[in-house]
């Protein structure tokens, strides 16, 4: 007898004929939203037939109901890029948002839990719609309406996970960087990301990008995103973000931010010495300090598309959902930090749509370089470095 079978007639004889969670549905038509078709399909190799002990028909759905179930913690972490305890976290952070509208497309009813399954599939690999439909036995409309729906949610609980740090926390956080970097007052690293969209119709290139800019601290959290669309310059997405509002109500007093080149030098926003001349050693040894802090940018957001693979490259053309998605992925990012106690070497991915351009952005009447040579100061006094 079939395994799926004999495990599917265990189930329903220990728990009873209504045991079973959800009827399945199949979406391997060829056409997305062909739900009726999808409604009577009832032999797909994921899909078993069952009989309770009445000898009523039950249709067990083996991918959620058998298998997720029978996944050790190392495979469920790798199929749903975090651990069980934290996967119920995000079942009670989202789960009223799918019951208060629990039907897909045209009746078909989904729980928040596997909801939530279908939501982390779609963050956390690059399975295209059609697939995910197979997979978890839904049509494409009822797929996407779970999609739209769960990152909706996390989007709007995201000040909840992305917190700027209070003016308390500041010392601790600028001790753990001197520690790494020997920067003092250093409180984050600045830097964008190019993320791959679909060429909209209008546009001549092969790609369009959505651009996130993040702020992250040394255990590579977010402490500020930005999603900007378009592939504008670092600089000009700088200055139409919100962080540069809030920096101007003085938020960072004697703190700052590390950023690339790709920046005009600020009293909070320090950019490295210029390497097209000749540097003094304590010159180098400053942009060698600067360099170690700034890789923590891109060590995060490897961590963040290794993580969820789904902002390696989109292939839905809904820029709104898309910036939903992206903000969704930050938000369960920082809470996966917050909540598991491991090595996230596991997820790391090579980003290589960190924006990092070689050229200087900078206007010697507008750039402010006193905190520069403070810290570059503090720095020579407290080294051996000979100037």
């Amino acid at each position: 007898m079939d395994r799926f079978v004999t495990e599917a007639l265990l189930y329903t004889s220990d728990f009873g004929e209504d045991s079973y969670l959800y009827n399945s549905s199949s979406s391997t038509d060829s056409s997305d939203d062909n739900e009726d078709s999808c409604c009577k399909c009832s032999g797909s190799k994921d899909t078993q037939i069952a009989r309770s002990p009445n000898n009523k028909q039950v249709k067990v759905d083996g991918f959620v109901e058998i298998e997720i179930p029978m996944l050790n913690a190392y495979d469920f972490k790798n199929s749903f890029r975090m651990s069980r305890s934290t996967f119920e976290k995000v079942v009670e952070m989202i789960g009223d948002s799918f019951i208060s509208d629990n039907r897909g497309g045209r009746g078909e009813r989904v729980s928040p839990e596997k909801a939530t399954y279908i939501l982390l599939w779609y963050l956390g690999n690059q399975e295209t719609l059609r697939q995910i439909s197979d997979r978890f036995k839904k049509s494409i409309t009822c797929i996407r309406k779970v999609i739209k729906i769960g990152t909706r949610t996390l989007s709007l609980k995201m000040c909840e996970q992305i917190v700027w740090p209070s003016k308390q926390e500041y010392p601790s956080i600028a001790s753990m960087f001197q520690n790494v970097c020997h920067l003092k007052n250093c409180i984050g690293v600045l830097g964008v990301s190019h993320i791959k969209i679909p060429k909209p119709k209008i546009m001549s290139s092969s790609h369009c990008y959505v651009a996130l800019q993040g702020t992250v601290t040394i255990n590579k959290k977010f402490i500020n995103i930005y999603v900007s669309e378009g592939s504008d310059q670092p600089e000009s997405i700088l200055e139409k973000s919100p962080l540069q509002e809030e920096a101007a109500k003085d938020i960072f007093g004697e703190y700052y931010l590390v950023g690339y080149n790709d920046y005009m030098n600020r009293s909070w926003l320090i950019q490295p010495f210029r390497n097209d001349e000749i540097l003094l050693p304590a010159q180098q040894f400053f942009n060698n300090c600067h360099e170690t802090a700034s890789l923590i940018f891109p060590e995060s957001l490897g961590v963040l598309k290794g993580r969820f693979q789904r902002l390696q490259h989109f292939e839905n053309k809904d820029v709104p959902i898309i910036v939903s998605c992206i903000e969704a992925a930050c938000t369960l990012h920082n809470l996966v930090i917050d909540s598991e106690e491991d090595d996230t070497e596991e997820f790391n991915f090579q980003d290589s749509g960190i924006f990092r351009d070689n050229v200087y952005v900078e206007s010697l009447d507008e750039c402010d370089y006193s905190t520069r040579m403070k810290i570059f100061q503090e720095l020579v006094r407290s080294s051996d470095v000979n100037s």
